[in-house]
């Protein structure tokens, strides 16, 4: 059984859908002209759990990343996130209301709960 499964659909009839291992992760980027969002699930390099990023993007008109990522990492008992927007990074756990927002270029905290 694969680790990961991935499915899209669009004008055809029925969905398209990929599979992926824990060494290959599943990828997409779905796109308009000039926005677009990119996922890409794996395992982390330092443990088995899974792993999501989900990119925010300039679409097919500049696929660049445009400065807002969030990660989030877990198992089944712990889900943690990292998102990034411009100079901020939050960073939390999915179903605690503690959260953390840091400047990047300082490193300064300027929230916490």
């Amino acid at each position: 059984m694969a680790r990961f499964y991935a499915s899209i659909s669009g004008v055809a009839k029925t969905p398209a859908t990929r599979t992926g291992t824990p060494r290959s992760g599943a990828q997409g980027h779905v796109r308009g002209w000039d926005l677009g969002g990119r996922v890409e699930v794996g395992t982390g390099s330092n443990d088995a759990n899974d792993h999501v990023t989900l990119t925010l993007t300039g679409g097919s008109n500049g696929p660049s990343n445009l400065g807002v990522q969030i990660i989030a990492a877990g198992g089944a008992d712990r889900r943690t996130f990292v998102a990034h927007i411009g100079n901020l990074q939050i960073t939390g756990t999915v179903g605690d209301s503690r959260v953390e927002v840091k400047l990047l270029d300082t490193g300064e905290v300027v929230y916490s709960s």
